[in-house]
């Protein structure tokens, strides 16, 4: 899965990202998580950004 930003803070390491596997969706959206755990948000980002669950 191709990262697009890899944002870095003094404690955590965020990871955006999307999956190539995605072309079912019809709303662009990026993956978002903390580096090194498995749960990740996914972020909607037309037509507004908001939280898909």
């Amino acid at each position: 899965m191709p990262k697009v930003l890899l944002y870095i803070t003094a404690k955590v390491m965020w990871l955006f990202l999307f999956y190539n596997k995605d072309f079912n969706e019809n709303r662009a959206h990026v993956h978002v998580g903390k580096k090194d755990t498995q749960t990740l948000c996914k972020i909607w980002l037309e037509p507004t950004v908001e939280i898909a669950k």
